[in-house]
C-alpha cells in the first residue's frame, strides 16, 4: 500500500470518481478504498470500490471488499447482494461464504445463513483435503474435522458466531437483539472476552449501567490488563456515582499508554461528570488531538466547554461530532439551543431520524433534541409531538396522576402560615440576584418563580 499513491475525489474535476482527467487505474481505486476501509472511513470506502467496480466489474475482491465496507457500516442488503456477486466470480474462495453467513444471519435470514455456512465448511475442507491429504481421503478429513468440532470446538464455534451477529446487529441499531446473541455467545462461552467487552458496552449505551458494571467487572476478573473494559467500565461507574473508581480505572489505561484516546477521552467525560469540568477540557483536547474522528471525545468537550459559556467552540465540536456520527442526537441537543427557524440544524435532525438503522436510544435522543429544537423557535405543537414520541420509546410511562399528586403536596405543604413563618428570612436589597447552576438544572424555572414576585423586578 505504501508505494501505491493515494488517489482523492479532486482529481475528478466534476466532483466523481470516475469523470477523471486522467485514465484511472482501478487497482489504484481499489487501493484507495482498502486504505479507506482501514481507517474506518466507510462511506469513502464504499464510493472507491463502487469506482473500482464500475471499471473491471470481473474482480471478485472488489466485490468482496464492498461488501466488507457496506457490512461494517450496517448496509446489510448491500452487503449480501456484494458477497453473493463475488462468489459467483469466485466460488472457491471461503472468507466470503463466512461473510455471507454473518450478514444473513443478521438479516434475520437464518435458512440463507446456514446454507452459506455449510458451502463455507465444504469449500474450506475440500481445498485443506486437497492440499493436505489429497481428494482420494476427504472423507476421512471430514470425519476428523466433525469430530473436533463436536468434542473440542462446538462451545467456542457457537459463542464466536453469536458474537459476529452481534456485532453485526448492533450497528444495524437493534440494541436489544445484539444483546441477546451476546447473551448467547456467553452462555455458550462464559470466559469469551470480545462478549463480555460487546455486552458492557450495548448495556451501558442502552442505559442499564447496573448491569454493565457487573459484566464488566467480570471481564476484569478474567483479564486484569483488558483496558477497553477499563474504559467502558469507568463510564459505567460514573452513570452508578462511582466516579472515583472510574478515576482509577481511567489512570490504570493512561498509565499503560498515555495517548489512549479513548482513555483520554473517558477520563474527560468521568471529570465532567464528577463537575470538575476545568480539569476535563484539557483530557478531551487531547483526546481528539490524538483521533480527529473520535465522536464521544468531540461531544464530551462540546458539553465542557458549553458548561463553561465557551459557546462558539462548543458548537463547532458539536458540529464535528455530527460530521462523524449523523445519528448523534446529544451533539444535536447541544446545538438545539442556538437555533432559530430555517436552521440547517432542522433538515440535518430530519435526516438522522428518518434512517432507519436507529437503536431505541438514539430514536429517544433525538426526539428530545427535536423536541427542544421546535420549542426553542416557539413551535409547540411539534415539540410536544417530538417529546411524546420519545417518551413512548422509553421504558417507563408517565403517571399524570402520581405527578399531579406530588405538585398538590408541594402545594398543601407551602401553606400561608409557613410563608408567614419564614418572613424574616428574606432580605431587603436592590442589589442584583443572580441565578447559576448546571444546564437545564432549572435555572429558568427559579428565574421564572422569582421574577413573578411583585417585589423582584
Amino acid at each position: 500500500m505504501a508505494d501505491i499513491p493515494r488517489l482523492t475525489p479532486s482529481d475528478a474535476p466534476d466532483g466523481s470518481l470516475l469523470a477523471t482527467r486522467k485514465p484511472l487505474d482501478p487497482d489504484d481505486l481499489f487501493a484507495s478504498g482498502v486504505e479507506a476501509l482501514r481507517e474506518q472511513h466507510l462511506e469513502e470506502a464504499i464510493d472507491w470500490f463502487r469506482a473500482a467496480i464500475a471499471i473491471r466489474p470481473g474482480q471478485p475482491m472488489y466485490h468482496f471488499r464492498l461488501g466488507a465496507a457496506c457490512q461494517v457500516s450496517g448496509r446489510l442488503d448491500d452487503a449480501a447482494v456484494s458477497f453473493a456477486q463475488s462468489i459467483r466470480l469466485q466460488p472457491a474462495f471461503w472468507p466470503t461464504y463466512l461473510s455471507l453467513a454473518l450478514v444473513q444471519f443478521a438479516r434475520r435470514q437464518p435458512a440463507k445463513g446456514w446454507h452459506a455456512l455449510g458451502r463455507c465448511a465444504a469449500v474450506g475442507l475440500v481445498r485443506l483435503g486437497r492440499r493436505l491429504l489429497g481428494a482420494p481421503i476427504l472423507s476421512g478429513v471430514w470425519i476428523y474435522y466433525w469430530a473436533i468440532y463436536n468434542i473440542r470446538g462446538r462451545a467456542a464455534v457457537a459463542a464466536r458466531a453469536h458474537q459476529q451477529i452481534a456485532r453485526l446487529v448492533a450497528r444495524q441499531g437493534d440494541f436489544d437483539r445484539a444483546i441477546a446473541r451476546y447473551s448467547r455467545a456467553l452462555q455458550a462461552d462464559p470466559k469469551f472476552l470480545d462478549a463480555l467487552n460487546g455486552l458492557g458496552e450495548l448495556l451501558t449505551r442502552v442505559r442499564r449501567n447496573s448491569a454493565a458494571v457487573s459484566t464488566l467487572e467480570d471481564a476484569l476478573a478474567l483479564d486484569p490488563d483488558n483496558l477497553e473494559a477499563r474504559v467502558l467500565l469507568s463510564r459505567a461507574l460514573t452513570s452508578v456515582d462511582r466516579g472515583d473508581e472510574a478515576i482509577t480505572m481511567v489512570q490504570h489505561v493512561l498509565a499503560r499508554n498515555p495517548n489512549s484516546s479513548q482513555g483520554l477521552a473517558a477520563m474527560g467525560w468521568t471529570l465532567y461528570s464528577l463537575g470538575n469540568v476545568a480539569a476535563a477540557i484539557p483530557y478531551l483536547e487531547h483526546a481528539v488531538e490524538v483521533d480527529a474522528r473520535s465522536a464521544d471525545a468531540r461531544l464530551g468537550l462540546g458539553r465542557a466547554l458549553q458548561n463553561m459559556g465557551r459557546f462558539a467552540e462548543a458548537n463547532e465540536q458539536f458540529e464535528r461530532a455530527l460530521d462523524i456520527d449523523t445519528r448523534n442526537g446529544e451533539a444535536l441537543l447541544g446545538l438545539a439551543g442556538k437555533t432559530e427557524p430555517g436552521d440547517p440544524c432542522f433538515a440535518r435532525l430530519h435526516r438522522a431520524i428518518s434512517q432507519s438503522h436507529l437503536s431505541v436510544t438514539e430514536r429517544v435522543d433525538l426526539h428530545f433534541a427535536a423536541g427542544k429544537m421546535y420549542q426553542d423557535i416557539g413551535a409547540f405543537e411539534e415539540a410536544f409531538g417530538h417529546y411524546r414520541l420519545a417518551n413512548d420509546l422509553m421504558d417507563f410511562a408517565f403517571d399524570p396522576k402520581a405527578f399531579a399528586d406530588e405538585i398538590t403536596a408541594f402545594i398543601e405543604m407551602f401553606t400561608p402560615t409557613l410563608l408567614e413563618q419564614g418572613q424574616h428570612l428574606g432580605k431587603e436589597s436592590d442589589l442584583p440576584i443572580f441565578i447559576v447552576g448546571m444546564p437545564r438544572s432549572g435555572t429558568t424555572l427559579v428565574e421564572q418563580i422569582l421574577a413573578s414576585h411583585r417585589n423582584v423586578f
